[in-house]
């Protein structure tokens, strides 16, 4: 086992875990591009993405030699309802306040580092953002991810962007200070209190 943060971790466990998210992060990706993309000993990348395609996990496309998710990814993910009640309860609010404001209007969790989309609510003819409904991002470079920053204590938000390499205001919190959006873009974003 190795450590990760101080919490016990099975390194092939970790690896084909990260091999999954890497694939599904480009859609699909060659032999090559996991084994340099994730730094991968070739002796026992075969064998870990033989073990990921018999599991179903990935599927290897012999023609073009890309592999991509497999059935099983999308099984499990069609099983996981976490955020399913608060999408179901957010998204007809959501959908009224884009229609009143001509605003496309999202709703993000904050996952580590990362704003994760649970639900978008685009409005016709509003500015067309680049974020899906399941897409990450990391949270100190987008205006959601601010908001949802600015609700940690200072000291936890301290720490999770000392892990990534952060604008300097950005570790200081000042997105606290200066409210949310970016340079060139327009939004608001607002932090919604409520049941953690």
């Amino acid at each position: 086992m190795s450590e990760d943060r101080g919490n016990p971790t099975v390194k092939s466990a970790d690896r084909a875990l990260t091999v999954v998210e890497f694939v599904a992060g480009k859609g699909s990706a060659s032999f090559t591009e996991i084994l340099e993309g994730l730094h991968l000993p070739r002796s026992s990348a075969h064998g870990l993405l033989n073990t990921l395609c018999a599991a179903g996990w990935l599927h290897h496309n012999t023609g073009n030699k890309q592999y991509s998710l497999g059935l099983r990814a999308w099984q499990v993910g069609q099983l996981y309802t976490g955020h399913q009640t608060l999408a179901n309860v957010a998204k007809p609010v959501m959908d009224r306040l884009s229609a009143s404001l001509g605003e496309t209007v999202q709703l993000a969790l904050l996952d580590g580092v990362e704003n994760v989309y649970i639900a978008i609510s685009q409005a016709p003819g509003g500015m067309r953002l680049g974020s899906s409904v399941g897409m990450r991002l990391l949270a100190h470079a987008t205006g959601i991810g601010k908001a949802l920053l600015s609700m940690l204590g200072p000291d936890e938000s301290r720490r999770r962007l000392d892990s990534v390499a952060a604008a300097p205001a950005d570790r200081q919190n000042g997105h606290r200070r200066r409210g949310v959006g970016g340079p060139g873009g327009r939004g608001k974003s607002q932090r919604v209190r409520g049941r953690r």
